[in-house]
């Protein structure tokens, strides 16, 4: 399965519980996929970019409300959210993976 795949899946399974902050927080798992993790308006709004999808699909950029306690679960909606921004650019990033692991091998 692809890095993408695993991501979307744990969040699946775990929309209740996740949070924004920690190892296992959304935001980690966010920056770990490539993209740039912003302050909004305030600091517990926080804004997701990413360049190179940008570059190549129409997304713009994605923003969460973490709470004011940023380790606590987070609201499902935005989880939601963003396993449907995941999905509709699973090809996207797979195929970056693929390329990835192709140049990797060598």
């Amino acid at each position: 399965m692809s890095k993408v795949s695993d991501v979307i899946d744990l969040l699946s399974s775990r929309k209740k519980s996740i949070s924004c902050g920690g190892k296992q927080g959304l935001r980690m798992i966010m920056v770990d996929l490539g993209f740039r993790d912003t302050p909004g308006d305030t600091d517990n709004h926080r804004i997701f970019t990413h360049a190179a999808l940008s570059d190549e699909t129409d997304f713009k950029s994605t923003s969460v409300d973490c709470t004011h306690h940023q380790n606590k679960p987070m609201k499902m909606p935005y989880v939601v959210k963003i396993i449907g921004i995941l999905r509709k650019y699973k090809e996207t990033f797979e195929e970056w993976e693929r390329i990835e692991n192709e140049n990797a091998q060598g």
